[in-house]
């Protein structure tokens, strides 16, 4: 019974039909089970996985730090479409990393660089 139910949990991650882009070594999508804009990069120190934590965007405009699995970093490591604007979310290439933005909260991630506004 786990192992089905594991199944299940997992089955949408992997076929999730993500748009995703990439700066460097950061990679952002979105359209997977976690909702808003999900970001993967090596200067995530919380709850790191493989080398990179995660950032998550919220609609709401919130900021969270969720636990970073295999599963969740190749859904956005697969995405693609290479779009930098995603539903009512506004992203853009800055200075080698990425910023993205809602509700005016959001986040700039670099290879070495995170921090909020």
């Amino acid at each position: 019974m786990g192992v089905l139910l594991a199944a299940l949990v997992l089955a949408p991650i992997a076929a999730a039909s993500a748009r995703g882009f990439h700066v460097g070594i950061v990679r952002c999508a979105v359209g997977l089970p976690l909702h808003g804009v999900v970001c993967a990069s090596p200067s995530l120190h919380s709850r790191p996985y493989d080398g990179r934590g995660l950032v998550q965007l919220l609609p709401s405009g919130r900021l969270r730090l969720p636990r970073a699995g295999s599963d969740v970093l190749l859904a956005i490591d697969r995405a693609s479409g290479l779009r930098l604007r995603a539903r009512a979310y506004g992203c853009a290439r800055l200075a080698g990393g990425v910023a993205c933005v809602r509700h005016g909260h959001g986040f700039f991630l670099s290879n070495r660089v995170f921090r909020r506004f």
